[in-house]
């Protein structure tokens, strides 16, 4: 298993239980105002306020929960012998060795003096606090109550940063790709990432424009450094006869428009935009495009895929498409075992070397622009938003030639359906 998996169930954990903590809000709201009629006298334009509160309460337990787990879970995938906490001590799992048992914990401050005499009393020979920060103080509090602290002999401190570089050199910035992304989805959610929103006539324009810019190539110098001439020749030919432009309404062209209509505003407005907007936009839209593309090969390809529930690998289908961990690592391995087991290379992709050059392209794509990019303070150059956009053009174009495809199935795997209102109201706001 690649950490990766861990990284998006992980992630997806999250993602629904501040979900929950969403619908849980709105459903007590709900019930006050009808039922009891307990409506606030002054509130600005909605209860999110509140929610807002709530939400700060309960999603820093739900992550010390979550990344405790994961640290868990990635200590097992690398090798070390793990067990379970055995008494009420502060203590999220145990490490053993030959020569000690070392207890972790997963704490929101560096301050925290874990209550350990249970876990001392059961053979545990050192203790390291992981502080859910990226630094952190390198010596603890010089305090009465830690000078009175009986365990600092033994308790050590470590930042999230220190533990997943210790585990293996750069897992830590593999691991902020997927925190970047949540981070991004969490705001959506709660209406916290403003933008202007384009009119459905504005968007149409939009799509038109976009279409010039395929046609023009104007990408094609980026193509070069992975493609000849030849072969940039003959995918611009399957671009236009398998008419990927000719698929409407669905959230892989909403995504790559709203990018583009953000980025002339950003062009526009010297750059005083919500840029991580943009280049999620630009990933999204080629990581469902991707899916869609999968999807519409799954009666005559099996595509394995893990399930969210039970993390099993299951064929793909229209049925379960909902049920399974869809982030572009996934779908990019799942490809590449199916082409190397089922040998079945000539049926994914248009030509053998051009399907891998094509792989390995998007794989560059996906990692350079998640690890790169897609965190949450980031702030870009006009020349970096511009590379990232042209890359996103050179993959969309790719998926649209080099991929074997049925315009027509692509379609039929997007079917309408209307948004929860909540999440839509708030992600409008």
């Amino acid at each position: 298993m690649d950490s990766r998996v861990l990284y998006e169930e992980a992630i997806h954990s999250m993602t629904e239980m501040l979900k929950d903590t969403i619908r849980n809000f709105k459903y007590a709201y709900d019930t006050a105002y009808n039922y009891y009629h307990a409506q606030p006298l002054f509130y600005i334009a909605s209860p999110r306020l509140n929610l807002l509160k709530a939400i700060s309460h309960f999603s820093n337990h739900q992550a010390r929960d979550t990344l405790a787990n994961l640290g868990k879970q990635l200590c097992i995938l690398f090798g070390h012998r793990v067990v379970e906490r055995d008494c009420k001590a502060d203590v999220d799992f145990y490490i053993l060795s030959d020569e000690e048992k070392q207890g972790y914990y997963f704490s929101m401050i560096e301050e925290y003096m874990p209550d350990l005499d249970e876990a001392v009393a059961h053979g545990m020979s050192n203790h390291t606090v992981v502080v859910l920060k990226e630094s952190c103080l390198l010596f603890p509090p010089n305090n009465d109550k830690y000078r009175s602290y009986p365990h600092k002999g033994i308790t050590h401190i470590i930042s999230l940063k220190e533990f997943f570089d210790g585990i293996r050199p750069g897992e830590f910035e593999i691991f902020q790709e997927y925190i970047g992304r949540f981070n991004y989805d969490a705001e959506i959610m709660l209406g916290l990432t403003v933008s202007p929103i384009p009119t459905k006539r504005e968007l149409q324009k939009k799509w038109d424009k976009i279409k010039q810019e395929f046609d023009s190539l104007f990408y094609k110098e980026v193509l070069a450094e992975t493609f000849e001439l030849d072969e940039i020749n003959k995918l611009k030919a399957c671009f236009h006869k398998n008419g990927i432009l000719s698929i409407s309404s669905t959230p892989f062209v909403d995504s790559f428009i709203s990018s583009e209509w953000y980025y002339d505003l950003m062009e526009s407005t010297d750059g005083e935009m919500e840029q991580t907007a943009i280049v999620a936009g630009y990933l999204k839209s080629v990581e469902q495009l991707l899916f869609s593309l999968m999807l519409s090969k799954c009666d005559s390809l099996q595509f394995t895929l893990r399930s969210k529930n039970d993390k099993k690998y299951v064929p793909l289908s229209i049925a379960n498409k909902s049920s399974v961990l869809s982030m572009a690592g996934n779908l990019l391995e799942s490809i590449d075992y199916t082409i190397r087991n089922k040998k079945c290379l000539y049926s994914v992709y248009i030509d053998g070397i051009i399907g891998r050059k094509t792989q390995d392209f998007l794989k560059d794509f996906f990692k350079h622009t998640r690890n790169g990019y897609l965190h949450k303070d980031n702030v870009y150059t006009l020349d970096e938003i511009e590379r990232i956009r042209t890359e996103a053009y050179c993959a969309y174009f790719l998926l649209g030639s080099a991929f074997l495809f049925d315009a027509e199935k692509v379609q039929a795997t997007i079917p309408n359906q209307a948004e929860d209102e909540w999440f839509s109201a708030t992600a409008s706001t």
